[in-house]
C-alpha cells in the first residue's frame, strides 16, 4: 500500500472514538483486516477489497482468514459485481461451514438468485440457498426477512400451500403483517377461489399506500371474471384517475375497454382499448384486438379491421372464428375475394359456434361464385357440408346453385365428378356438369400422356348424350386423339368421322379433326383416303404452320407409298416451303429421294447438297451422304462417290452409315473395275470395324477376289493380322446351331436355353458375341441387371462393331440409369448417340444425356443436346415439352434469362400438363429473383387460375405466391394463402410443409418485433 494511502486512513481515523483507534493502528493481517472491515460498513468497498486482500498475503491464523474471507466477499457482493461476489461467497461457504457467518453468506447468496427471478432450478436457485440457512442462527429481523422470502419464492412457483404456510407465521410481524394478508389474498385469487379471494382483497382495498391500490386492482380483474362490468368500469376508471403505479395502466385500460365493448358502448371501448395497445409489453389481449376489429369494421373502416382482425385468428377457438368471419367480410367489402375466401374457409372449417359457421360457409360460396381462389378448392366438400348441415338455411337453395355453377369452372375435376356421382336424381344442369366435368378430365389425361385413362372419362362423356351439343362433339374428336394414342386407329378414326359430320367446316377444330383423321387412316395404310383428309385439313385454313407443313409432309407420304412420285417431291415441297420452325430437313431428304425415284440424279444431288447445307446438324446427314455416294456409283463417277464416301466416314465414323459407306467405296472400286483399290478398301472396313457385319461381308468378296488374283495366302495372313477379325471358315455346325438359338430367342414367347447350350458348345465361336448380347438382353428382361450387365460388356468387347452393340449400349444405358451411377451412365448415353443409326436410338440417348445432365447440372449438355432435338423433331409432344423444359432450365442457370423465359412462356400456356405446370412456376421464380414482383404475381396468378392436376407445383406456385404478398407487405394474406395450404394440400412432400412452417414462423416473428419495435420508439418519446 502507498504511504499516502496510509497516512490518508491513518487521518481518517483520528475522527473516530478512542476505543477504535487502537485497531486500526495495528500492524499486520489484523490492522488490514479492522480497517477492511471499517471500509466495508462505511461503503467504500475498493479500499476494502485492497486492505482485506493483504489479510491472506500476510498471515495464516486461520481465525482471521475467515473473517477476511467474509468481509471481502460481502465487498465484492455490494460493490455490484455480483457474480464477483456470488463466487466468493459460495467459495466461503465451502471453506468455512463452521463459520459464524456461515448462515449470513448462505442468505446473501440466496438474496442474490431472489432478486434475479431465478426461485427455483434444479442447480442454483435461491430457496436452495435459503433452505441451507438456520433461522435460529439469525437475529429476528433476518429470520422475518428469511421467511418472507421464501415464501414468496414459493408463491411465484405456484406451491400456494406451502407459501400460504410461511406466510402465515409472518401474519402477527410488526413488518411484515399487511404483504402477508396481501400475498393469501392473492394466493386464493391465483387458485381461482374469487370469492375468498374478493372478501380478502376488499379488506385491504381500503388502505391507503401500494397494498391498497393493488388489491382494488385485483379486485377489477375479479369483478370483470365475474361479469360485473359496471363495478369494473367504475372502480378501474378510479384507479387509473389515481395514477399511483402506472404498472397497472395498460390493464386497468383493457378491463374497462373490453367493459365497455360487451355492454355495447363501442366508442369509450375503443378510447380505452386503443390506450390499452398503445401501452401494453409485449403481445396484446386477442380479446382486445378483437373488440377493436369489430369496432373497426362498424364504423366502415375494413382496411383496420383487416390489420386488427389478422391477430386474433392464429388460434383454433370460438374468438379466431368470429375474427375470420369479419375478416373475410373486410376483405370482401374490399374487394379482395381471394384472401376472403380464405377467411371463410377457414371460419367455416371450424365448429366453435354454429352460426358463425354457418354464415361463413355461405359466404365462402359467394366469394367463391365471384370468381375467389383458394389453394387446392374445397368449395365442392365445403359446399356440400353446408347442404348436409343446413339444409333448412335460408342460403340453402343459393348454395346449391353455387355448387352447380363450381362444377363447371372447378379445375379439380376428380372431385367434381365424386361430389356429382353422389347426387341421386341429378337433373339436366347436374347432368351438363357432369359431361363437362367428364370432358375436361379427359383431355387433361391426354394431356399428361394417358390415353387409356382418357378413353374412359371421353366414352362416359360422349354416352351423356346431347347434354352439351359443342362438350358432345368436342368430346367425340378428343376420343378420336386418345384412340389414336392407345394405337385402336379405326375406333379413332370413327369418333373423328363422327365429329367432322357433327359439325361444318366453319367449327375452330374441324381441320384439325381432318388432320387427325388422316394419321388415322395413314396407320391403316388407306393412303388415298388419308390423302384427301390432310388435304381438307389445309383447305380449312386453321391449321397452325407447324401443321401445316407435317400436313404437306403427309400428303408427300401417301403419294410416296403409292409410287406417284412426282406428286410426292411437290407436296415434300410445299412442306418446305410452309415451315417457319427450321424443321424442314425431313421434306429435304424425301423430295431428294423422290427425284432419284423418277431418275433426275442429278436434281437429287443439288437437294441432298441443300440439305446438308441447310441442316448441318441433322440426324439425316449420313444417310443423306451414303444416299449421295451411291447415287454417284450408279452414274458412274466413282470418284466423286469415293470421296463423298470418305468425307462421310471422316464426318461420322461411329455410325452405321460410315461402315455402309466403307463398304459401298469397295464395291464402287470393284464396278470400276479396280481390284487393287477395291481390295484396299475391304481392308480398311475390315480393320476399321473388324467386328461388324460389314467387316465380315467385306471378308468374304474381299477372298473371292484374291481367289482370282492368286492371292489367299496373302488374304489369310492379313485376316490373321486383325484382332477380332471376321471368320471365314465358320463350320455349318456352328451356324445352323447358333440360328436355331436365335429363332427361340426371338420367338412370341423368347427361349433363351438354346442360345445358353450355343454358347457352351462354340465359346468362341463366330456368333458368341452375338449370343451374349441375347442372353443379356433376357437377362435385363428378366430384371437381373448384374448378370445383364457383365455379359452384355463381355459381348461389347468381342464385337463393339457389330449390329447388336446398339442395342447393347442402350441397354446398358438403362441398367447404369437405374443402378444411379448417373456418371457411367452419361458417358454410355452419349456412347450410343455416337453410333445411333435410327432417330428412335438417338432421341433415346439424347434425352438420357439430357435427363442425367440436369440431375448433374452439366447445363451446357443439356443446352447443347436440347438444341440438337428440338431442331431435328421427331419427338413426341411430351418429349418435346420436357426437352424445352430441361433448356429453359438449363439457360436460366448459365445466365440467359431472355431465352429461358422464352420457352417457359412457351410451355406454360398449357398447365394441364406436368411440364407446362412446372414452367409457369419457374418462369414467375425467375421473374421474381429477378425483382420483377408483379410480374411474378401475374404470371403466379395466371397459373393459378388455369389450375393443374399436378399438386406439388401448384402447390409451389402458391408458396411462391406468398413470398411475393409478403414482399409486398401484404404479410396477414400470405400468412392465410400458407394456412391454408397447409390444411388443404393433398400430397406429403415434406419440403412443401418445411416451407410453409419456416415462412410463418419468421414472418409472425418479424411482425411480433417490428411491432415491438414500435412501442419502444413511442415510450422513448
Amino acid at each position: 500500500m502507498k504511504i499516502r494511502q496510509i497516512l490518508a486512513i491513518a487521518g481518517a481515523c483520528v475522527l473516530l472514538p478512542a476505543v477504535a483507534q487502537q485497531p486500526v493502528m495495528r500492524h499486520g493481517a489484523a490492522g488490514y483486516l479492522e480497517r477492511g472491515r471499517l471500509m466495508m460498513e462505511t461503503g467504500n468497498y475498493v479500499g476494502a477489497i485492497d486492505q482485506l486482500g493483504e489479510v491472506e498475503r500476510t498471515t495464516n491464523d486461520p481465525a482471521l482468514l475467515e473473517q477476511a474471507a467474509y468481509y471481502l466477499a460481502l465487498s465484492k457482493f455490494e460493490r455490484g459485481d455480483r457474480e464477483e461476489g456470488l463466487d466468493a461467497l459460495t467459495d466461503f461457504v465451502k471453506r468455512f461451514p463452521t463459520s459464524a457467518h456461515h448462515e449470513q453468506a448462505l442468505m446473501k447468496i440466496g438474496d442474490y438468485y431472489f432478486y434475479r427471478g431465478e426461485y427455483a432450478d434444479c442447480y442454483d436457485d435461491a430457496l436452495l440457498a435459503y433452505d441451507g440457512v438456520r433461522l435460529n442462527a439469525l437475529t429476528n429481523s433476518d429470520a422475518e426477512d428469511l421467511t418472507y422470502r421464501k415464501a414468496y419464492c414459493m408463491l411465484r412457483l405456484g406451491r400456494y400451500a406451502d407459501a400460504q404456510t410461511i406466510y402465515n407465521t409472518l401474519s402477527r410481524t410488526k413488518r411484515y403483517s399487511d404483504a402477508t394478508k396481501f400475498y393469501n389474498a392473492y394466493i386464493s385469487y391465483a387458485e381461482g377461489d374469487y370469492d375468498t379471494a374478493l372478501k380478502k382483497f376488499e379488506a385491504i382495498s381500503n388502505r391507503s399506500g401500494e397494498l391498497g391500490y393493488q388489491a382494488q386492482y385485483y379486485v377489477a380483474q375479479m369483478e370483470f371474471a365475474r361479469g360485473n362490468r359496471n363495478k369494473v368500469i367504475k372502480l378501474g376508471q378510479s384507479l387509473l384517475r389515481d395514477n399511483a403505479n402506472d404498472y397497472f395502466d395498460a390493464e386497468l385500460s383493457r378491463l374497462v375497454g373490453e367493459s365497455y365493448f360487451i355492454d355495447g358502448d363501442q366508442d369509450k371501448a375503443s378510447t380505452y382499448l386503443k390506450k390499452y395497445l398503445s401501452i401494453c409489453e409485449g403481445e396484446p389481449q386477442r380479446s382486445s384486438v378483437y373488440a377493436l376489429g369489430v369496432t373497426d369494421f362498424n364504423h366502415g373502416d375494413y382496411a383496420a379491421c383487416v390489420q386488427r382482425m389478422g391477430k386474433v385468428t392464429a388460434g383454433d377457438d370460438a374468438l379466431a372464428q368470429s375474427a375470420l368471419l369479419y375478416l373475410g367480410q373486410s376483405e370482401m367489402k374490399l374487394g379482395d375475394m381471394n384472401t376472403a375466401a380464405l377467411s371463410f374457409e377457414k371460419a367455416a372449417s371450424m365448429t366453435h359456434d354454429a352460426e358463425v359457421r354457418e354464415t361463413a360457409l355461405y359466404n365462402y360460396a359467394v366469394s367463391k361464385s365471384s370468381g375467389a381462389r383458394t389453394p387446392f378448392d374445397k368449395s365442392i366438400d365445403l359446399m356440400e357440408q353446408f347442404l348436409n348441415e343446413y339444409p333448412n338455411s335460408r342460403y340453402a337453395p343459393a348454395v346449391e346453385d353455387y355448387l352447380v355453377d363450381t362444377y363447371l369452372t372447378t379445375t379439380d375435376y376428380d372431385k367434381a365428378l365424386t361430389s356429382i356421382s353422389r347426387i341421386k336424381n341429378p337433373g339436366k344442369k347436374v347432368l351438363k356438369a357432369k359431361q363437362s366435368v367428364l370432358y375436361n378430365l379427359g383431355v387433361q389425361a391426354i394431356s399428361n400422356d394417358k390415353p387409356a385413362e382418357a378413353k374412359q372419362y371421353l366414352n362416359q362423356a360422349v354416352a351423356l348424350g346431347n347434354q352439351d351439343p359443342k362438350v358432345l362433339a368436342e368430346s367425340k374428336l378428343w376420343l378420336g386423339e386418345a384412340l389414336y394414342r392407345n394405337g385402336e386407329y379405326k375406333e379413332a378414326m370413327t369418333n373423328q368421322l363422327a365429329f367432322i359430320n357433327s359439325t361444318s367446316a366453319s367449327d375452330e377444330n374441324y381441320g384439325l379433326a381432318q388432320y387427325n383423321l388422316g394419321y388415322s387412316l395413314l396407320q391403316q395404310k388407306r393412303y388415298d383416303s388419308a390423302r384427301v383428309a390432310f388435304e381438307a385439313a389445309i383447305a380449312s385454313k386453321t391449321l397452325s404452320n407447324d401443321l401445316l407443313a407435317d400436313a404437306y409432309n403427309r400428303i408427300g407420304d401417301t403419294n410416296y407409298y403409292t409410287q406417284k412420285y412426282d406428286a410426292a417431291e411437290a407436296s415434300y415441297g410445299k412442306a418446305i416451303a410452309e415451315d417457319k420452325e427450321g424443321t424442314a430437313d425431313y421434306a429435304m431428304y424425301q423430295k431428294a429421294m423422290m427425284a432419284g425415284m423418277s431418275k433426275r440424279y442429278e436434281s437429287k444431288l443439288t437437294q441432298i447438297d441443300q440439305l446438308v447445307k441447310a441442316y448441318p446438324e441433322s440426324s439425316l446427314i449420313p444417310q443423306a451422304l451414303l444416299e449421295k455416294g451411291n447415287t454417284l456409283t450408279a452414274m458412274g463417277n466413282i470418284k466423286s462417290a469415293v470421296a463423298t464416301y470418305n468425307d462421310l466416314v471422316k464426318r461420322y465414323p461411329k455410325s452405321t452409315e460410315a461402315r455402309k459407306a466403307l463398304l459401298q467405296a469397295a464395291i464402287a472400286h470393284k464396278v470400276d473395275n479396280n481390284e487393287t483399290g477395291a481390295i484396299d478398301a475391304y481392308k480398311k472396313v475390315i480393320r476399321t470395324y473388324p467386328t461388324s457385319e460389314e467387316a465380315q461381308a467385306a471378308a468374304e468378296d474381299m477372298k473371292l477376289l484374291c481367289a482370282d488374283r492368286g492371292e489367299l495366302k496373302q488374304f489369310a495372313d492379313f485376316l490373321k493380322g486383325v484382332p477380332d477379325g471376321p471368320k471365314i471358315d465358320v463350320t455349318e455346325m456352328d451356324k445352323l446351331t447358333f440360328e436355331a438359338a436365335e429363332k427361340a430367342a426371338i420367338a412370341t414367347k423368347p427361349d433363351i436355353t438354346k442360345m445358353q447350350a450355343y454358347l457352351r458348345s462354340y465359346p468362341n465361336g463366330a456368333y458368341s458375341a452375338k449370343a451374349k448380347y441375347y442372353i443379356g438382353r433376357h437377362n435385363y428382361i428378366a430384371g437381373d441387371n448384374v448378370a445383364a450387365m457383365e455379359i452384355l460388356n463381355s459381348a461389347l468387347t468381342a464385337a463393339p462393331d457389330a449390329s447388336f452393340a446398339e442395342d447393347a449400349i442402350a441397354i446398358k444405358c438403362a441398367i447404369l440409369t437405374k443402378q444411379g451411377k448417373k456418371d457411367e451412365a452419361l458417358a454410355t448415353y452419349k456412347q450410343l448417340a455416337e453410333k445411333s443409326s435410327t432417330d428412335d436410338n438417338l432421341i433415346a440417348a439424347r434425352l438420357g444425356i439430357i435427363r442425367l445432365s440436369t440431375d448433374l447440372e452439366k447445363w451446357n449438355d443439356v443446352k447443347t443436346n436440347a438444341d440438337a432435338l428440338i431442331a431435328t423433331g421427331g419427338l413426341t409432344a411430351e418429349e418435346e415439352k420436357e426437352v424445352t423444359l430441361a433448356r429453359a432450365v438449363a439457360n436460366a442457370h448459365t445466365g440467359n434469362h431472355t431465352a429461358a423465359e422464352k420457352d417457359l412462356q412457351q410451355l406454360a400456356r398449357d398447365t394441364q400438363n406436368e411440364y407446362g405446370a412446372q414452367a409457369a412456376y419457374r418462369l414467375a421464380e425467375s421473374q421474381f429473383n429477378r425483382g420483377e414482383t408483379n410480374a411474378a404475381e401475374r404470371t403466379l396468378n395466371n397459373f393459378i387460375e388455369a389450375g393443374t392436376p399436378h399438386a406439388y407445383w401448384l402447390a409451389r406456385g402458391f408458396i411462391l405466391l406468398s413470398d411475393v404478398l409478403n414482399k409486398q407487405g401484404k404479410t396477414t394474406e400470405a400468412i392465410e394463402y400458407l394456412e391454408s395450404l397447409r390444411n388443404n394440400y393433398p400430397g406429403s412432400e415434406q419440403d412443401i410443409f418445411d416451407d410453409i412452417k419456416e415462412r410463418i414462423n419468421n414472418w409472425r416473428a418479424a411482425d411480433s418485433t417490428k411491432t415491438t419495435s414500435k412501442k419502444s420508439k413511442k415510450n422513448k418519446k
